[in-house]
């Protein structure tokens, strides 16, 4: 209801954490309020595709009333940022950081889904 930053976090059925949203396609991550937004736009010039292991793969996407900075921007390896193998100590940073945040300054939604192996 409100405009705000988003930052979507893919957490990886191989323990990996990678933000797929701000990326180097994408490097802005202010959302409009009302308006519905697709990752990725058809004309971003980039794809997301899923991979293995198999296992539950999870989706968290944070919003922030203000631009709060919530991890290292770097897109000169890869266009998306990835946060470590899973580091306790990273997450442990991220949730700190929200919980400086009023609480209603700040909300989050998560998804997961299954990935198989498929034999062909």
């Amino acid at each position: 209801d409100r405009d705000c930053h988003a930052t979507l976090f893919d957490f990886s059925t191989d323990g990996s954490i990678t933000v797929l949203f701000p990326n180097k396609f994408q490097p802005n991550n202010l959302v409009k309020a009302g308006r519905q937004y697709e990752l990725p736009p058809e004309d971003g010039g980039y794809k997301i595709r899923v991979r293995g292991p198999a296992g539950i793969e999870r989706l968290k996407i944070l919003a922030t009333v203000k631009d709060v900075s919530l991890y290292e921007k770097d897109y000169s390896q890869s266009p998306f940022s990835t946060l470590g193998d899973g580091d306790p100590a990273l997450v442990r940073g991220l949730k700190a950081t929200v919980d400086g945040l009023d609480k209603t300054d700040w909300a989050e939604s998560s998804c997961e889904f299954l990935i198989e192996n498929v034999l062909r």
